[in-house]
């Protein structure tokens, strides 16, 4: 996985094979998203989600953190605000299809390197006959290519619904 091999070789600068020290990875899952809270799969991993007040590490079950509260996407949002912080978008893989035109509007403005990436996948699933389907595939609902698209600034954020699941 992407967080494990940067863990080892970002943190800790170790060559593939070596042990990792235990090491502590913090998910902002909130209880709008709580089917993606997993175990960890590795004996040096603990998992921390502080928006769901737990601790799992490979050996234990799931432990209350006495420090926290369990959340939903909706009061971290008040929190942040109430703190003037600015609110966080929230996260998805760059080519995840599940997108408002905001965001991928917000992703093509402000990080063309992910946007340009998206567009490269889009281009590349399109013909998958291999695959067996038999029509064109496209990232955006509209069926259209992502390259193409005057993205609407200003439709509902709420659209679509990534489960968080894919593990792509």
């Amino acid at each position: 996985m992407v967080i494990q091999d940067h863990i080892r070789d970002g943190i800790y600068g170790l060559p593939k094979g070596s042990r990792r020290p235990r090491t502590a990875c913090w998910q902002g899952i909130s209880l709008d998203e709580i089917q993606r809270m997993s175990p960890p799969q590795n004996a040096w991993e603990v998992k921390i989600y502080p928006f769901l007040a737990q601790r799992i590490s490979s050996r234990e079950e799931a432990q209350r953190l006495d420090w926290g509260r369990p959340m939903s996407r909706e009061d971290i949002v008040r929190w942040y605000l109430l703190h003037g912080l600015p609110v966080p978008p929230k996260s998805s893989c760059v080519f995840c299809p599940y997108q408002s035109d905001r965001s991928w509007a917000l992703r093509k403005k402000h990080e063309p390197e992910d946007f340009a990436a998206a567009v490269a996948v889009d281009e590349s699933i399109r013909n998958s006959t291999r695959a067996g389907i038999h029509n064109p595939v496209y990232l955006h609902r509209s069926c259209r290519p992502l390259a193409d698209i005057a993205f609407d600034v200003y439709q509902d954020e709420s659209w679509g619904e990534c489960t968080g699941n894919c593990h792509v």
